[in-house]
């Protein structure tokens, strides 16, 4: 076992190459012109004393009941409004969303929203795709009916920071989690509309990923070459790529936002605001200085934990439903059971 592991140690290290020469960058898809990696694309950052605000935008789903053909989801959006790291205001936005199928030429998702809390944010027609759809399919395999949820928590996200945009200052920030991408049908409009208020408002408009695969063209980590490479301090690297892709209007760099701390993020900013890419990695790096995650916006990990809908709470829903079900209880017990099989397995572990 001993070499076995000492095999394993060395192949590991041939991953983690620290050559960098003549690499850039991958993208798989088109539209993005890649820069060659160098030193040169380092830049210092200074933490901005600043009096302005910054939104913190995050979502959660959970599936209370599910089947092949139907799914219960609770979904949650939070806007979480911080000024100088204080809490200033927030934003929530609770909502049930019944997934079903529905038959005909091709078979359809079909959706309702139940609100909880807050305004209907989006349209339910934007959400009922066929289950080929390209942007939902898991490899040759149609979509299941909990993915929809997922479309469903992300255009929520975008509509609460589009709607809470109206409550900030010119040269106030918006950050999202994730990128500035659309990977899912109908989601690029919903981006628009926020890219729109911004440029109202003059608000920046930002993202940042929890977790990225980002790949270089010789096949190694791109933000663990960057990482290695970096110094230790704050920076951000700076040109990755020019963008030209419609579906992903963004210029994208990776930052490191406080010197005690080995992580660093991939962050987007929209790509009509690019001068002001500094002065965001700035604020970002004022509220990264949280002893409780070094270096991770407070401000996401605030929106993360308010925005998660926890077991306790679905299964409390779940009880709830089941309970009120009466007669028709028996009915919907075999519609689960022929889902959550392997859930029973998981319990004997």
């Amino acid at each position: 076992m001993k070499e076995i592991v000492e095999k394993i140690i060395i192949e590991l290290d041939k991953s983690m190459s620290e050559d960098y020469e003549g690499d850039k960058p991958k993208f798989s898809r088109e539209g993005y012109k890649t820069f060659e990696i160098s030193e040169k694309n380092f830049h210092n950052v200074d933490v901005l004393k600043d009096d302005k605000k910054i939104c913190f935008v995050d979502g959660g789903n959970s599936e209370i009941l599910g089947s092949a053909n139907f799914s219960l989801q609770l979904i949650r959006v939070y806007a979480y409004v911080s000024l100088k790291n204080k809490f200033v205001s927030s934003e929530k936005n609770d909502f049930f969303l019944l997934i079903k199928t529905v038959g005909g030429k091709e078979i359809k998702f079909n959706c309702e929203i139940f609100p909880i809390k807050g305004d209907v944010l989006i349209d339910c027609e934007d959400l009922e795709l066929d289950i080929s759809d390209e942007t939902i399919k898991q490899g040759i395999f149609n979509a299941k009916t909990e993915k929809i949820g997922e479309l469903a928590r992300r255009f929520s996200e975008i509509k609460i920071a589009e709607k809470i945009i109206g409550k900030l200052d010119p040269g106030d920030m918006i950050v999202m989690d994730g990128t500035l991408e659309s990977s899912y049908t109908n989601e690029q409009k919903y981006l628009e509309k926020l890219y729109e208020k911004a440029k109202q408002r003059k608000v920046l408009v930002v993202a940042l990923a929890k977790t990225t695969t980002m790949l270089t063209e010789k096949g190694n980590n791109l933000l663990g070459l960057l990482n290695n490479i970096g110094e230790e301090k704050l920076w951000y690297y700076h040109p990755l790529a020019e963008v030209s892709n419609q579906s992903h209007k963004a210029d994208i760099c990776v930052a490191k936002l406080n010197k005690k701390t080995e992580h660093i993020f991939r962050i987007e900013i929209y790509k009509e605001q690019k001068q002001d890419i500094n002065k965001a990695i700035e604020m970002l790096a004022s509220n990264s200085t949280d002893l409780s995650f070094p270096g991770y916006p407070y401000g996401l990990v605030k929106a993360d934990s308010l925005a998660r809908v926890s077991n306790s709470e679905k299964e409390h829903y779940k009880a709830l439903l089941i309970a009120k079900t009466g007669k028709k209880g028996n009915k919907l017990a075999k519609y689960l059971s022929s889902a959550n099989s392997h859930s029973i397995l998981n319990k004997q572990h």
